[in-house]
């Protein structure tokens, strides 16, 4: 029991990380966008947290910009 669920918290960090370096059109991208990053604004839980929160989204969508303009995408 303590292994599967060991093995699970792995996997699960592991999709987590693998999908916050994706990028609009990336497999991973809507599990970033739809999964981690509401698990994120769920946990901004003051006023403050929840506007720092959403300026980091922010520069999370132009940094995603600059990079798929710099490789030519969208």
């Amino acid at each position: 029991m303590a292994g599967t669920l060991a093995f699970s918290l792995i996997f699960i960090i592991g999709i987590s990380l693998w999908a916050e370096r994706s990028l609009p059109g990336d497999l991973a991208y809507p599990i970033k966008v739809d999964v981690t990053e509401k698990i994120r604004d769920v946990l901004a839980i003051s006023a403050e947290g929840d506007l720092s929160w959403h300026a980091a989204e922010a520069e999370r969508r132009m940094a995603e910009a600059d990079q798929l303009a710099a490789r030519g995408g969208y």
